[in-house]
């Protein structure tokens, strides 16, 4: 029997069903996760709790913030929560206060710390950082998922320590569907948000129709109207998936596309750079660089060969690094002590 099969759980995350981005879709993988691990989980959310539903519209995920000592402590009795999961950063939440008969575990992707450095223009974002790191402070335990992000919480957030966990992602669900390949179309799944990098790709795209008339581009994200499944076929189709971004936390979309076997064109910044190996896996470009970012879509839009080699070589790696099982049983790991506290 699982060390979890009478935890109760609460998550607690802004980004819920419609999602945002590839946090709201991290936190019900890790839902399904403690489910599987006979965990009752309980969600806290705008789609779950009626006071949350207008920082869907207004304020977002820094208004629930605020939001959240008028309720935490309230919900974590109702439901008998013992064991409190948070996303924290930016698009996660801080919290001004822990709940007294709960554990508390916060989950890292990426820093406002990384943000303000790395993505034009949000060097503003730096005015978060002691609420983050004040948030962090507070938990149990803090766990991450990419070496970038563990070096700042350790280095610059001070943090006593933090544990690396692996993303839970099965690539058996991406295995090639036998769909034909188009040697033009190239996607990009990114809603047009200033980190993920989409004005860039935009403006690179130009050079690339020059050199490539027939090459095609189809963005899809943040309110793209395609269900899961066309979205699968979308990615076996395309010959190019491009991740233009300034930073990761951790790359979900790239990781898609690699186990798709899709050619992946991405920029060598945190949380990419640890996915894709340069030139062996796919190809790495200098985040915000947009004559290197069309000159590497050119060159693989023209080499099918290339193409090929880099997303078989992309799909053993992807196949060799991540399991499911395995992220359950490291997850179980972290968090069946503080489940038995």
């Amino acid at each position: 029997m699982s060390s979890l099969s009478k935890a109760r759980i609460g998550i607690v995350t802004w980004d819920s069903p419609p999602f945002t981005g590839g946090l709201g879709k991290a936190m019900l993988i890790l839902e399904e996760d403690l489910r599987a691990m006979g965990a009752t989980v309980t969600v806290l959310s705008p789609s779950t709790h009626r006071l949350l539903r207008i920082t869907k519209n207004i304020g977002g995920h820094l208004l629930m913030s605020l939001l959240l000592p008028l309720i935490l402590s309230q919900w974590t009795s109702a439901h008998s929560i013992t064991l409190l999961i948070i996303p924290g950063g930016p698009g996660g939440l801080f919290l001004f206060g822990k709940p007294k008969r709960s554990s508390l575990v916060y989950l890292c992707y990426h820093t406002y710390l990384q943000q303000a450095a790395f993505v034009p223009g949000e060097a503003w974002k730096r005015i978060f950082i002691p609420l983050e790191t004040a948030s962090y402070h507070k938990a149990d335990r803090v766990c991450c998922f990419s070496n970038d992000a563990m070096q700042v919480l350790l280095n610059d957030y001070g943090l006593p320590s933090a544990q690396f966990l692996l993303q839970s992602f099965d690539p058996a669900e991406w295995e090639t569907r036998g769909m034909e390949r188009d040697p033009d179309l190239c996607v990009c799944a990114a809603r047009v948000d200033r980190r993920k990098g989409v004005d860039v790709l935009l403006q690179a795209w130009e050079n690339v129709k020059k050199n490539i008339p027939t090459a095609k581009l189809v963005i899809t994200g943040q309110h793209s109207r395609l269900s899961e499944e066309e979205f699968h076929n979308l990615l076996h189709r395309a010959s190019i998936a491009v991740c233009p971004s300034y930073l990761e936390g951790f790359g979900l979309a790239c990781t898609e596309a690699l186990a798709a076997g899709t050619t992946v064109v991405a920029s060598d910044c945190d949380g990419l750079r640890s996915l894709v190996s340069h030139q062996k896996t796919g190809v790495l470009v200098p985040p915000g660089d947009r004559d290197a970012l069309a000159d590497a879509i050119t060159t693989l839009l023209r080499n099918a060969q290339e193409r090929s080699t880099l997303s078989r070589n992309a799909k053993c790696d992807i196949t060799q690094r991540f399991s499911r099982s395995r992220a359950r049983d490291q997850l179980q790991a972290a968090l069946s002590p503080l489940c038995s506290v």
